[in-house]
């Protein structure tokens, strides 16, 4: 079909993700072609347009990430196109009840302990709380990517158990659709 210069390319719909409960957040896909720095500014000004909340909804991605240091860090890094989209919502709710989410690719190694312990420490020089470390890894010969907690430690007020993180890993499962495993690192052959 044949668009117009003045036709819009993209709706609303095309942006979203809107969940059960009616929180709002953008579409997995839309981080490859929006800058990660907009991302943010992006979901609030579509809240608002939408006369949404914007309180209810987690922001997409924070700015302390152990793979998204710089100005333009690796897209691909925040979700990569390997996985079920789902997983980036799962990963977004993760980050966004301060629990430092690492999302590695099927390819990439699991992330060295002293690489985590590094970025925890930094989080915790600038202010930032960090519950726990949770890591998004496909060890070779799976099929689909598991959950490993630990790793680096939390900060030192940090008030979830890791029975407490497992549990509400398992709440996002169920609230997207998607079951993962569950592993502690210390398990990790």
């Amino acid at each position: 079909m044949n668009i117009g210069p003045r036709a819009t390319v993209l709706g609303l719909n095309d942006l979203l993700r809107q969940q059960g409960d009616g929180t709002i957040g953008l579409h997995p896909r839309i981080t490859h072609i929006v800058p990660v720095g907009i991302l943010d500014p992006l979901l609030e000004a579509v809240c608002d347009l939408m006369d949404g909340d914007s309180s209810l909804n987690a922001y997409q991605y924070p700015a302390y990430l152990s793979e998204c240091r710089g100005a333009s860090p690796d897209i691909t890094a925040l979700y990569p196109p390997e996985y079920d989209i789902r997983t980036a919502d799962i990963v977004r709710s993760l980050r966004a009840n301060d629990i430092l989410t690492s999302i590695r690719r099927p390819d990439q190694s699991f992330p060295r302990v002293d690489e985590l312990q590094s970025t925890v420490k930094a989080m915790n020089e600038c202010g930032k709380k960090v519950e726990e470390i949770v890591t998004v890894f496909q060890p070779e010969k799976e099929f689909k990517p598991s959950l490993y907690i630990g790793g680096g430690g939390s900060s030192r007020d940090s008030s979830l158990s890791r029975d407490q993180i497992s549990d509400h890993c398992i709440y996002l499962f169920h609230r997207y659709g998607l079951l993962l495993d569950i592993r502690d690192l210390e398990a990790r052959d």
